[in-house]
């Protein structure tokens, strides 16, 4: 029995077929994954903040409807008195 020697190319001319990245439609699926994942997260908290500064915004729509926050009317009020009353002693 005879063993030939078939010599073996140090740098093969035709490259190694590179693995196929998994498809969807005309996406890889490592892109496709995270868009699912994320995609929904990123639109739900987009209507949440939406949602909480329209709410927001409607609170301060009755304040000013309904003649202002109350602890502020108080404020200026006891504002007012104090100084009047700082006048008062002011000219005393």
């Amino acid at each position: 029995m005879t063993t030939m020697n078939v010599p073996v190319p140090l740098l093969p001319s035709a490259a190694p077929p590179e693995p196929k990245e998994i498809m969807v439609g005309n996406m890889p699926l490592s892109l496709f994954v995270p868009i699912c994942i994320f995609g929904p997260m990123l639109c739900a908290m987009l209507v949440h903040l939406y949602i909480k500064k329209s709410r927001q915004v409607g609170r301060e729509m009755d304040r000013q409807r309904h003649g202002g926050d109350v602890e502020m009317q108080l404020r200026g009020f006891l504002g007012v008195r104090e100084q009047r009353g700082r006048e008062n002693v002011r000219e005393v």
